[in-house]
C-alpha cells in the first residue's frame, strides 16, 4: 500500500552465482543527515488560486500535497475540456497543464487558452525529458514546464513570481 507522504520500501533479492571469491572492495554505506524540524513553505497565499490538470488522480493528488502547506485554493480537472470549463468560472493565478492526456491534449488545451486568456501563466508537466523541452514548451505557448517527479520547491519558488504581492505572505526561512 502506497501512502502519500510515508514513503515506500521496497526489496530486490537477486541470486547470482559467485565466479570468484576474491574481495573486491568495502562497501560503506553513506546516510545523508536528516533536516530537523517541519516543513515550512516559501509563502502563503490564501486568495491564490491554481489550476492543476491531469488525467492520473495519483499526479492530482501529489502536486496538491506539494501546495497545501501555501494555503492557496487548488483546483483539480481530469482533462482539458474540464480545464477549459472551470477557468471559465475561475479567475486563477496559474495552470499546471499535464502534457500527456486522453483526448485533448496538453498541447492542443494550451492552443486554446491562449486563444481566450493570453497572459494566463500555464506550465506544462511532463515526464518527457528530452533535451530541447523547454523551447519546445515554450513555442507551444506555455511559460514553462516542470518535469515530473516536481521538485516542490521550485514549485512553490516558480508559482510566487506570478502572484500578486498584495496576496501574498512570504515566510521568512
Amino acid at each position: 500500500e502506497i501512502v502519500y507522504g510515508e514513503g515506500s520500501e521496497f526489496t530486490l533479492i537477486v541470486y547470482k552465482k559467485v565466479v570468484d571469491a576474491t574481495p573486491i572492495g568495502r562497501f560503506v554505506e553513506q546516510k545523508e543527515e536528516l533536516k530537523t524540524g517541519s516543513y515550512k513553505p516559501q509563502f502563503i497565499a490564501p486568495d491564490g488560486a491554481d489550476l492543476v490538470v491531469d488525467d492520473n488522480s495519483m499526479n492530482l493528488a501529489v502536486i496538491k500535497g506539494l501546495l497545501t502547506s501555501t494555503k492557496m485554493f487548488i483546483s483539480t480537472a481530469r482533462s482539458g475540456e474540464e480545464c477549459l470549463d472551470k477557468l471559465k468560472s475561475t479567475n486563477f493565478n496559474v495552470v499546471l497543464l499535464d502534457h500527456f492526456m486522453e483526448g485533448m491534449d496538453g498541447v492542443e488545451t494550451m492552443a486554446k487558452i491562449r486563444d481566450r486568456y493570453p497572459d494566463l501563466p500555464v506550465f506544462a508537466i511532463t515526464a518527457n525529458t528530452e533535451a530541447g523541452g523547454e523551447e519546445f514548451y515554450l513555442s507551444k505557448g506555455f511559460t514553462g514546464y516542470f518535469s515530473k517527479p516536481i521538485d516542490g520547491q521550485l514549485l512553490e519558488k516558480t508559482i510566487r513570481k506570478y502572484l500578486p504581492d498584495d496576496i501574498v505572505e512570504d515566510m521568512v526561512q
